[in-house]
């Protein structure tokens, strides 16, 4: 396939962090941890190389530079009440480009930055727990998000963790109600 070496017409400048990232055949960034199969980006396999080396040299998880102070997890509902990430940090200039140009996440997605994390593993599935979030922005389908959006988000993840939490018990279920308020809490106004 093609690569391209300019960025497509009416993209969106992106952060100086991420110019020196690959184009696909769109004209698009590819972001720094997806796998390439002979020339070709495949967006869905993660390059697993990346995962160590984001964590251990503190990488951005978007354009592969060395994060700073704040780190900014893009997330997806589920993963905002548990305050779990699969994946990295990154800058929070290069989440907000995922989120708005390159719209990697569907539905809603929220920004969460923080100046701490804690990776952690669950088997070979490395992940990452978020300290309280600094800001928080949310997006749907590459456009900020309406209030209505975010609590619809919110209502529907809540309903799917709920059973889970039931089977674990009364506290449990306390725990979610309150990561949920938690969250209510950073929703965008009207």
């Amino acid at each position: 396939m093609n690569q391209r070496t300019t960025l497509r017409t009416g993209t969106p400048a992106a952060p100086n962090t991420m110019r020196g990232l690959r184009l696909d055949a769109r004209g698009l960034l590819v972001p720094w941890n997806v796998h390439w199969t002979m020339g070709v980006p495949d967006y869905g396999v993660i390059d697993p190389s990346k995962v160590l080396k984001a964590v251990n040299e503190k990488r951005c998880w978007i354009c592969g530079e060395p994060l700073r102070r704040f780190k900014t997890f893009q997330l997806n509902v589920m993963a905002a009440i548990e305050r779990v990430s699969p994946q990295p940090p990154s800058h929070r200039d290069c989440a907000e480009y995922s989120a708005t140009v390159l719209k990697q996440h569907r539905g809603v997605t929220m920004l969460w930055t923080t100046t701490d994390h804690m990776p952690f593993a669950i088997g070979l599935t490395m992940l990452f727990r978020m300290h309280d979030p600094v800001t928080a922005s949310w997006y749907c389908d590459g456009q900020p998000a309406t209030r209505a959006e975010v609590l619809d988000a919110i209502s529907s993840a809540s309903n799917l963790l709920i059973r889970d939490a039931e089977k674990q018990g009364a506290q449990a279920v306390l725990d979610l109600g309150r990561r949920a308020g938690q969250l209510l809490m950073l929703a965008p106004g009207d």
